[in-house]
Formats: structure tokens, sequence, C-alpha cells
């Protein structure tokens, strides 16, 4: 406790001892009349008795439970593995994973926010400390928990366990993060065939396709539903395959939705039919002859129309499906994070109607430019003005989170993504065409 502290305190005590006296003559004086006002002495104005009740109050007072806690580090481990950094950050680190994991937190929420911390700048210890102090207990607050007391409970029932932890301490792996020895998983009995994993694949390109959907001009409400049954069948592919079932069925070769792909068609080709609230799923062989058939028996577009549409021509070899690779996921996972992590909803979205998410693209872009040709060039990154941010046209107020090229990149295609769906909602609420 420092001064500023105990000087609270001593004033608390004061005020609560109010017109309270003490007697400086042995107390039969009374009875005999030869005491008077002079014999008493305001305890509230004493410094020295003041003092003295203050200092009792304190030492009556729980030592911090910060300083509690030591002891017990140092009789579990010692000096050296109590004071080890590096090994304090991660059972720090393995803890507030089981308390999230407790609370409902998923695995894949987990990695994407370790994804997001480590493409930030590195914090200050002192306010992240503080930052941990703030959320821990408002965390506990909406999980209806006490913080204290959960605290107090734990080291009452660790300093019984003392000889326990001792020995999983010595058990532990040299110069690993994890707290114990982790099998590693044993090979399937039997590998995936070809076949095997092309349905596997076909099944993800599925996922990712309808997840990619959710939100955007195509979702009519049922979108995400959809989604997640792809990634309900996906998962159960692979959980045969981790039961050792040796052939995988599935129903043909499901690759992408048509919602995807006619909608395309039909920006190009009137007179295509298309009803998205159809789920139904096409080979790549299948897509390829049904585009074939739509060109042999409808007008194509002239360049006029296809300009208005903004989309070029298509032929039955250009239909094939372009591959998933990881910038797309990436892309579609940045923009899912901002979603579910930085809360920009298509709500929030709509609110940035002047340009600010493409503005803000831009400039992400921008900067990764401006760093992949300082590495071309071999320049110092010091060249770059104000440390490689972006021009001075990023959207007033918005913190531009300055990382890797590829990181920017991915940020400003996620970007582009989210301004392209907010004018596509702003043209369907105008009433105009897309």
């Amino acid at each position: 406790m420092n001064e500023e502290q105990k000087q609270a305190v001593r004033d608390a005590v004061a005020s609560a001892l109010g017109d309270a006296y003490d007697c400086q003559r042995v107390w039969s004086a009374w009875g005999v009349g030869t005491m008077s006002s002079n014999d008493f002495s305001l305890v509230a104005e004493d410094d020295e008795r003041l003092n003295d009740i203050t200092d009792a109050a304190l030492a009556a007072m729980p030592a911090p439970f910060q300083a509690r806690v030591q002891p017990w580090m140092l009789e579990c481990f010692g000096v050296e593995i109590a004071a080890d950094a590096r090994e304090r950050n991660h059972r720090f680190l393995e803890e507030a994973l089981e308390l999230v994991q407790a609370c409902g937190a998923t695995q894949s929420e987990a990695h994407q926010l370790v994804d997001y911390v480590y493409g930030r700048p590195v914090g200050d210890k002192h306010q992240e400390v503080g930052g941990v102090m703030v959320t821990l207990a408002a965390l506990c607050l909406a999980q209806g928990l006490g913080m204290h007391e959960a605290g107090e409970a734990e080291l009452t029932r660790i300093w019984t366990k003392v000889e326990q932890i001792r020995a999983k301490q010595a058990a532990k792996p040299k110069h690993s993060p994890l707290p114990e020895y982790v099998a590693a998983p044993q090979p399937s009995a039997k590998a995936l065939t070809d076949e095997q994993i092309e349905v596997i694949m076909a099944q993800a390109q599925v996922f990712a396709s309808s997840w990619s959907l959710v939100g955007g001009r195509f979702d009519y409400g049922d979108q995400k539903d959809s989604a997640e049954q792809e990634k309900a069948a996906l998962r159960a592919l692979l959980a045969d395959h981790s039961r050792g079932v040796t052939k995988l069925v599935a129903e043909p070769s499901k690759a992408l939705t048509d919602a995807a792909i006619w909608a395309e068609i039909c920006n190009i080709l009137p007179d295509a039919e298309f009803d998205p609230a159809k789920h139904v799923y096409m080979t790549r062989q299948q897509l390829a002859a049904c585009v074939e058939r739509v060109l042999e028996g409808a007008e194509r577009p002239s360049e006029d129309k296809r300009d208005a549409v903004n989309t070029p021509s298509i032929t039955a070899s250009s239909a094939a499906i372009v591959p998933v690779t990881a910038a797309t996921r990436d892309v579609l996972a940045e923009r899912r994070r901002q979603v579910e992590v930085e809360g920009w909803t298509p709500e929030h979205d709509d609110e940035h109607d002047e340009g600010e998410l493409a503005l803000a693209a831009a400039g992400y872009a921008q900067s990764a430019s401006d760093q992949i040709q300082c590495v071309a060039k071999e320049l110092d990154d010091s060249t770059l003005e104000d440390d490689g941010c972006p021009s001075p046209n990023f959207p007033h107020g918005w913190q531009f989170k300055a990382a890797p090229p590829r990181r920017m990149l991915v940020k400003a295609g996620a970007l582009i993504l989210a301004e392209i769906d907010r004018l596509d909602r702003a043209a369907v609420a105008k009433g105009e065409p897309k």
C-alpha cells in the first residue's frame, strides 16, 4: 500500500472516531472530583494516537493477493522457475484459454484472435495487465462469477496440491509451452485414395462457397443455415476417416452451389433461368455442359449490354471454377473476423456511406505497395513517410493498423467486399438494379 492509500485509511479512521476522546489520567480520579476537561484529548487530533490506530487497522488486513501468491510459487517451484517469464507466459495463456473455453468460446474463435493479436503492434506490458484485469472483471460480471472469491478459493485449494503440482512440473516436457506430453496423432490405418480426397476437397469447396454468400446479395435469409449444413457434412466426412471408415460416401461431387455461378451467368445472359431459393449442386463437368447449352440457345449480349453489367463475356471453357486459394480463404476469413470480432456488421457498414470502406481498403493497399516496393528496390523501410502508414486520405478517425504487406492486402480485400455488399444493399433499398 502506498502513502496516498495509507493516508486515505488514516482520514477514514479519523472520521469514524468523530468526537471520541482519550482520558489522560487514571479513571479513579473521576470519583474524587479532581478531573477537568484538560485531562481529555480528541483522538482525531492526536497524530501519534491516530497513526497507531491506523497502523493497527492496516496490520489486521490481509496482504494483497499478488503478495500472497508469491510464497506459494516459491514453495512449489523454487526461485528460478517462479521467476521464469517465459514459463509464466505459457501458464497464463493456458489458464486464460481454459477460462474462455469453459465460458463457451470455440477453438476457431481462439485461433482467429491469435492471428488478429499477432498481426498488430506489441503492446505495453503495464497497460495490457490493466486490460487483463478490467476484462476479467467484466467477464466475471457477465458470467455471474465472483472474481475475488474465485481467486481466494483457488489459492486455498492449490496450497493443498503442492506435491502434485511439483510432480507435474518435473514431468513437464522441456523447451515446450505444453504442461505435459501430448501423444502425437496416430496415422490412419489406411491412407485416403485420390477419389476420397476429391470428395473431401469438393465438400470443402462447397462449404467455402456457401459461407462466401452469407450476408451477400443472394442471401435470402437462409444462407447461414445452409452453410452450417455444409460445414456439418464436411465434418462428418472427416470424422468417418478418423474412425477408420475406408469408403467415403457422398453425393456426386458437390463443387459449388449454383447461387454463386448462375448469378454471374444471369448477369450476362438475361434469358438464363435461375431460382436462388433452390440450392442445387453441380459438378464442374455439369456446370460446363449447362453453360454450353445456355450459350447455344441464347442470344449473346451486345458489347453495350455487357458493359452495362460490367461483366466480361463468358464461354464454356472460361466457366471452369476458379480454385479456392489460400488468398481467397484468408480474405473471406478476414471479412468474417471483421463482422464477428470487430462488430462491422452490415448495419455498421451501412452507416459509412461516403466511401470510407473503399478509402480504408485503398489505404491498406497503398501501404502494402509501398513496403513491397521498398523490398524490391532494396530500400530501408525508414524511407517510408509516417513509418509505412497510408496516405492522409485514410478515413478520418479510423485507426490504421500497420502489418506485413500480405496481411494489409487481405484487410484491403475484405474491406472491398464489404463496400460492394454495402452498395448492393443500398441499391436494393432504392429499388435500383445492382
